[in-house]
């Protein structure tokens, strides 16, 4: 209802897949963590649940064996323990073993029968993600993969659906067909989807999966590239031609054994083309070479899944037709002044006065302004997204993650009760704490800035009648006592939980100022009801607001429920643990601590709680750092080019000069008047330029919440950059004229 988008429920999922006919079919899959092995040897995998037609609908291919198909799934929960695992697991954990198929595995202390192995190729439906391990997605609850009323709660969003069209049915017609099934489920649930709707998008920029963030970053990216391209394209044209107008004699001789303008023209594309074709050849190793380096721009927790590019077909053509348009457009200002230029025109103003005729220097004059003004439009987009970075990632959050591991056990999806996890708990905790350098430990089922979504409930207070189910949709964290004073985040009123706020005491939970301020108007929340999941809970404490899965989100009202009260099985289980030193450096602690409580609990991941939070901010780092480096890149270029204009107008004008200096012309008015010329078409650059950004930052202004796309600053920064690259551009070639010997520059004709 308020235009967000969410996963969906497994009774939707039955919905849309028996009753939406414009589509072959639809999918349900959400990723999990599993565990993999005996008890005392288990490891850790990353692996999806999936309906039947997973494999067939997304064409992948078996490397041994067979694939799901949907008559190996049904929809009874727990009725299918088959499995299909990866090519990779297969040759690192059975040697590739043909006798893997019908073999029995242990995962999540469960058996399951393996049926087949993926190509190597495939890595699963999650962007950035390897997985693994394949198991129907009915067998999510037996395997504590999945809450336990997964398959009767509607309200229970938890999975990913996607679908393939039917041959012939365009997306807008699939898309129109959708929103009548969507009403009807609605109508149907009103309690549960009253206000809900359903949209279809190309798999590619879908807002789930975490595509959305990558994608608008990237297409900035892309278009920066192209404006770095045309830069380089004024470049060599400006040089072209120069060329041509040197060539002037050749080309009289090309015309007057037949050749005609045209003939002319594509020699000049056909020799330019060649100059890029090598460029490629010599630019396309290092761009992969430059690809495989990008990933140090990544945090480190975020390298073992990032997507590498491998050369194929698709990139040598794109690559050839980069060549060909570079080409074209580095060569159109050479071919216009063949066409537009009579050769014996052109001939004749050669001779006369050995200099270029008006109508190139015109040319090469819209060039370097052109170079100035792209260089302009990338340097203010660059230091806009630098600025943004720089701002939300130096943000204050609300609480305090400097000194903070956070560990993530995979024990809430390796089959162990409730009561197994919450007393593996509370005696990992009182072990850690015992430990030098340790200050305090807590846990929770999620982290702050860890997630860009998180569990959310219906919460309705008592006296409070909702409009519209997004009245009472509010996100939710299960938290252990300590957690909110481990993190500094203040108690403004009230108490915290206790261990004794456990299934046995009164439902109670804490919530922060945002809901105070919804549902009480600011008042004091302490004392009252609220009810969740059809029983009523009381509020003991009121906490502040913080971020809690985006750094530029606005406040939103949030509730805590006790640990001990609320986690179920399927739910994260993540340990904060805060040291007196680098956070790193607990590792080794809670690992010997973890193994002295349970021998099975050493396979987890862990890393700063700081580095966690700048996954969520890894899209717009990538940006930030590439764009940079394309506004460097394009500084330089603008620099360049204004200098070999200015350098080849100063050659061109020796004679000049000479005549000038020799009917007495001082150094300085010669060095005023060529700085002057690279001033005045760098300003104009500069000008057009800022024109130019004011249009296109407003189409990233959707990606900033940090800065304002028109922030004056960044524009006076790069303003003056271009201004300044213009005058070291322009003084060597200047310097070089008042050194000019009259006697020489008279005779040099």
């Amino acid at each position: 209802p308020d235009g967000s988008v969410v996963r969906s429920a497994w009774r939707d999922f039955r919905d849309y897949r028996d009753r939406l006919t414009p589509v072959a079919s639809v999918v349900a899959h959400t990723e999990t963590a599993f565990t993999l092995g005996l008890t005392d040897q288990a490891k850790p995998v990353a692996g999806e649940l999936v309906s039947g037609n997973y494999f067939s609908v997304l064409g992948v291919k078996t490397a041994h064996g067979r694939l799901f198909t949907p008559q190996d799934t049904s929809d009874t929960p727990g009725a299918n323990a088959v499995a299909v695992i990866s090519h990779r697991l297969w040759a690192a954990e059975f040697a590739s073993d043909p006798g893997i198929l019908g073999r029995t595995i242990r995962v999540n202390r469960n058996n399951l029968t393996v049926i087949g192995v993926a190509a190597p190729e495939f890595r699963g439906a999650h962007t950035g993600m390897h997985c693994d391990i394949w198991v129907p997605l009915t067998m999510g609850v037996q395997l504590g993969s999945l809450e336990a009323t997964t398959f009767q709660d509607a309200t229970l969003r938890n999975i990913y659906m996607f679908a393939r069209l039917a041959p012939g049915t365009s997306l807008a017609g699939a898309s129109a067909a959708l929103v009548p099934v969507a009403k009807g489920i609605a109508e149907a649930d009103p309690v549960g989807h009253r206000g809900f709707s359903a949209i279809m998008e190309p798999m590619w920029r879908a807002r789930l999966h975490g595509r959305a963030a990558f994608l608008r970053p990237m297409l900035v990216l892309m278009a920066v590239s192209l404006l770095v391209l045309l830069i380089v394209c004024a470049n060599v044209a400006n040089l072209l031609l120069a060329r041509s107008v040197g060539r002037m004699q050749e080309f009289a001789v090309r015309s007057a054994m037949g050749a005609s303008p045209w003939r002319l023209a594509r020699q000049c594309t056909t020799e330019t083309f060649l100059l890029c074709l090598g460029g490629a050849v010599v630019g396309l190793p290092l761009a992969f070479w430059i690809t495989d380096a990008a990933i140090l721009l990544f945090p480190k927790l975020a390298r073992p899944n990032v997507v590498l590019i491998e050369m194929n077909l698709h990139v040598a053509a794109f690559v050839l037709g980069l060549c060909l348009a570079t080409a074209i457009g580095s060569s159109a200002a050479a071919v216009v002044f063949v066409l537009r230029s009579g050769l014996s025109g052109r001939l004749r103003e050669g001779g006369r006065s050995g200099s270029a005729g008006a109508r190139s220097q015109r040319i090469r004059s819209v060039l370097v302004i052109s170079e100035v003004a792209l260089a302009q439009v990338v340097l203010i987009g660059a230091g806009l997204f630098y600025r943004e970075f720089s701002s939300l990632s130096t943000m204050y959050p609300g609480f305090d993650r400097n000194g903070v591991l956070l560990v993530n056990f995979p024990l809430a999806s390796a089959g162990y009760s409730v009561a197994e996890l919450e007393s593996f708990c509370v005696r990992l905790r009182e072990r850690v704490e015992a430990a030098p350098g340790i200050t305090s430990v807590s846990y929770a089922d999620y982290a702050p800035l860890w997630s860009s979504d998180g569990a959310y409930l219906q919460a309705t207070p008592e006296g409070f009648l909702p409009k519209n189910p997004e009245d009472v949709k509010v996100h939710r964290t299960s938290v252990a006592p300590g957690y909110f004073s481990l993190l500094q985040v203040p108690l403004l009123e009230g108490r915290d939980f206790t261990e004794s706020d456990d299934r046995k005491s009164e439902p109670v939970m804490l919530v922060n100022q945002a809901f105070a301020v919804r549902y009480y108007r600011g008042e004091s929340p302490v004392g009252r009801r609220v009810m969740l999941r059809k029983k009523w809970h009381r509020i003991i404490g009121l906490v502040r607001d913080h971020k809690y899965f985006s750094y530029s989100e606005p406040v939103r009202p949030h509730l805590y429920l006790p640990f001990r009260q609320s986690y179920q099985l399927g739910q994260h289980l993540v340990f904060f643990v805060r040291s007196k030193g680098d956070p790193a450096a607990a590792i080794g602690t809670l690992r010997a601590a973890a193994a002295a409580v349970d021998a099975n609990a050493t396979n987890f991941t862990a890393g700063a709680l700081s580095e966690y939070n700048e996954l969520l901010l890894m899209p717009l780092r990538l940006a930030a750092s590439l764009l940079a480096a394309l506004g460097v890149i394009a500084f330089l270029l603008a620099g360049v080019g204004l200098h070999g204009v200015v350098s080849y107008t100063v050659q061109q004008r020796t004679r000049e000069i000479g005549i000038r200096m020799a009917l007495g012309a001082e150094p300085r008015e010669v060095l005023a008047e060529v700085a002057r010329q690279g001033l005045v078409l760098s300003a104009a650059g500069v000008v057009v330029g800022i024109g130019l950004a004011l249009v296109a930052m407003r189409l990233i202004a959707g990606l900033l919440t940090g800065v304002t796309p028109f922030d004056p600053a960044t524009f006076a920064v790069s303003s003056l950059f271009l201004l300044g690259v213009t005058a070291v551009a322009s003084s060597v070639p200047a310097l070089r004229a008042t050194r000019i010997d009259p006697v020489a520059a008279l005779h040099s004709d």
